[in-house]
């Protein structure tokens, strides 16, 4: 089990992405945090910049569909997109993300 998070600038984008994982039934439990600050040390000073990151749970083996799948939908912009491996969860929520997703 992973935890999912994609990312950018265009909040649009980001809310497209959890919209389309929770209809392919790719996630659960998707949180989005619309405002988030990214702070950058560029030539020798801090720029913060406002991103939206989104966050949902799913199976590691659905990563690579879910990233062929935002690069194809979202070639254009393409969103900042990776995993967190959740290496100790409740059995409750370790049951309901199992039966919950796509079997792979």
């Amino acid at each position: 089990m992973i935890s999912l998070r994609i990312a950018g600038p265009d909040k649009d984008i980001i809310v497209s992405c959890a919209k389309l994982l929770l209809e392919e039934n790719l996630v659960i439990d998707v949180d989005i945090n619309p405002n988030a600050e990214r702070l950058n040390y560029i030539n020798g000073e801090f720029v913060t910049t406002q991103h939206c990151i989104m966050r949902a749970k799913t199976k590691g083996l659905l990563f690579p569909k879910i990233d062929e799948l935002i690069n194809e939908r979202f070639m254009d912009n393409i969103p900042e997109i990776y995993s967190c491996a959740i290496v100790h969860m409740d059995w409750a929520q370790a049951n309901k993300l199992t039966k919950g997703i796509k079997a792979v």
